[in-house]
């Protein structure tokens, strides 16, 4: 697990000196340059702190507890399936032929469900549209909690995703490259060059 990191943070370093050397003579503009620096090193803590949760989880499985409770939720398992095969072993070819039946049957009890709840909630609308005009101090700070949770999560899922896959990596320096070495993009990233007098 840890090897795999550093040899992912290795290779993720080398990406980065090819794009910092097929650009050694133009220096970034301030923003982009302090963006790439910061942007390197959040993926750099995000990688280290999931591999250390991951290492943790994988040694808690490993140790005796996790290894006794897995065996236990195995004999339990097993147990139900020894008791349930003589009930549900009759009931076999009838399963069979309902399978078909299965998505339409999902389906329409969704829909059922979707349309009991809009009418429900068309139908207790000014309660609570009243009951959350009162109590907005409480929910908006919530939703505004969970806004920054949620956007949080989605960028370390973004980072890891795209640090760890080779294909995203050689996408991303690809893209990178295009960019850069367009006019408008030479324009807006690097740094014009500094006449010599």
């Amino acid at each position: 697990m840890v090897a795999s990191s550093k040899k992912s943070h290795k290779k993720a370093a080398e990406i980065r000196a090819a794009c910092e050397s097929s650009h050694h003579l133009r220096e970034l503009r301030l923003p982009f340059a302090l963006a790439a620096q910061a942007g390197g090193v959040a993926s750099d803590r995000i990688n280290m702190v999931l591999d250390y949760l991951l290492l943790t989880v994988t040694r808690c499985q490993n140790s005796e507890l996790g290894q006794g409770v897995r065996n236990s939720l195995r004999s339990v398992s097993r147990q139900v399936h020894r008791t349930l095969r003589p009930i549900t072993s009759p009931l076999r070819p009838v399963a069979d032929l309902a399978r078909p039946l299965i998505r339409p049957a999902l389906f329409l009890a969704l829909v059922v469900c979707l349309g009991l709840l809009l009418g429900l909630v068309v139908l207790t609308a000014p309660l609570w549209i009243v009951v959350g005009m009162l109590t907005w101090l409480i929910w908006v700070p919530l939703g505004v909690v969970a806004a920054v949770l949620g956007c949080m999560g989605a960028v370390v899922v973004c980072v890891r995703v795209c640090t760890r896959s080779p294909r995203v990596r050689i996408q991303a320096h690809q893209l990178w490259q295009s960019a850069a070495q367009s006019p408008i993009g030479d324009l807006i990233l690097f740094k014009a060059p500094q006449a010599q007098f």
